[in-house]
């Protein structure tokens, strides 16, 4: 057991360290202190170690027989997928904590469209599907690619199709096919949704691609384009091939209509941020930022040299593209969580300046799996926060340390496995 103790708040170690208990809701107002009363119920945080990717599960309530599950509880499942092991590692992991309650699954969460956070979800769904199981109800709740961005989202589906087959294509319709009735509901800024008996606010994509973005959005279009002239000339027809597939993928512009995501209103009216924050137009993606997080992962393309370097570099184009569209939110319930996807620096500081985020979490899952060095101007601190990362990160744990402002509360489940906050 993993327990806070102490003025200091620091963790104290027992025989297993995969439980952490907050010994009350810290929060009864708004960031702001404006009395606004708290919706919903305490919430219990399981943290997955999946490795090298993402994997987290809410449920309403106290939960003080970890793993035993509530059947009449609304489980939310955030992310699924690692870049250490195939899908069925991190599909493994999750379903050891679900049990048999997948019925319970009302609410799936994919921050971002890079497959350590979704590809272990397609497993799941074909598992399922194998063995005759199915969700009820389920919504399906993803970043809405900025307005300007969907050729970017067809040319993206068509390299992970490459990178890790067709089957990276659908997931809505992977996930169609085990749910008795499905919402596909993508947002950005401004936007709420209900899950876990929680209220939860989207902090995260803008609506339209901002210029800094714009510049990164079309660099990757670019080295796909040089790709895929590369891949014509030598004969192979596979990556043009695909890119016709995601022309029906999951992300595709017929699945992503405006009126599925609330708070456009509230998103037109204040999207410059408050507290004297510069607007969107203002954030330089242009920083230098160590990507070595993806660089790392190997990309076995059988292709010859000059094909497969140049697949390389537009991979890890899209994938920083891809970090910077993550889906940033949080639940204003008794104990306030948030969660930042993959979001780098430059989102990050816009985020920190902007006035939205609260001072203080009970939860707060690390920026990019806690790899990266957050920026002075995010000063947000947590009764708890879990990077989550495996043994090809966890040496990178330590920019994360270093600077935010509470390191003693901070955890990582290379070093501590299974995390369960309640």
């Amino acid at each position: 057991m993993r327990t806070l103790e102490g003025p200091d708040g620091r963790f104290s170690d027992t025989d297993e360290v995969d439980l952490i208990e907050l010994p009350r809701p810290l929060h009864s107002a708004s960031p702001q202190g404006d009395g606004m009363s708290v919706k919903g119920r305490v919430l219990t945080i399981t943290v997955v170690d999946v490795g090298d990717g993402a994997c987290t599960i809410l449920r309403p309530g106290s939960l003080l027989e970890f793993p035993s599950c509530d059947p009449n509880s609304d489980l939310t499942v955030i992310d699924c997928g690692t870049y250490l092991a195939s899908p069925d590692h991190a599909c493994n992991r999750l379903m050891a904590v679900l049990g048999g309650f997948f019925a319970r699954v009302t609410t799936i969460v994919v921050t971002h469209f890079d497959a350590d956070h979704y590809l272990g979800l397609m497993r799941l769904a074909e598992l399922m599907e194998t063995r005759g199981q199915s969700f009820d109800a389920v919504q399906l709740i993803a970043p809405r690619p900025p307005d300007g961005a969907e050729t970017y989202v067809r040319y993206y589906l068509a390299l992970a199709a490459y990178r890790f087959g067709v089957r990276a294509l659908d997931l809505v319709g992977a996930l169609s096919s085990v749910s008795k009735a499905l919402s596909y509901i993508p947002l950005f800024t401004g936007s709420h949704f209900d899950a876990s008996d929680n209220d939860f606010t989207v902090h995260w994509p803008p609506r339209r691609l901002i210029p800094g973005l714009a510049r990164q959005v079309q660099n990757a279009m670019t080295q796909f384009d040089r790709v895929a002239l590369g891949f014509e000339q030598a004969g192979y027809p596979a990556l043009m091939r695909n890119l016709e597939y995601a022309r029906g993928g999951w992300l595709s512009q017929d699945r992503i209509h405006s009126d599925q995501a609330s708070g456009a209103a509230e998103w037109g009216r204040n999207e410059g941020g408050q507290r004297g924050a510069g607007g969107l137009d203002d954030i330089s993606f242009d920083l230098p930022v160590s990507h070595d997080f993806h660089a790392i992962v190997p990309i076995e393309s059988n292709l010859p040299g000059d094909l497969d370097r140049a697949f390389r570099r537009a991979w890890r184009a899209f994938a920083r593209a891809n970090n910077n569209m993550s889906l940033v939110f949080e639940g204003r319930g008794p104990y306030r969580f948030i969660c930042f996807g993959d979001a780098e620096p430059p989102v990050l500081r816009w985020l920190g300046k902007s006035g939205r985020l609260a001072s203080h979490y009970d939860v707060m899952l690390a920026p990019h799996h806690g790899t990266y060095a957050l920026p002075r101007e995010l000063r947000v601190t947590a009764s708890v926060c879990i990077a989550q990362n495996g043994r090809l990160h966890v040496d990178r744990w330590s920019r994360h340390t270093r600077t935010h402002a509470n390191a003693s509360r901070c955890t990582c489940t290379a070093t501590y496995g299974t995390h369960t906050i309640l």
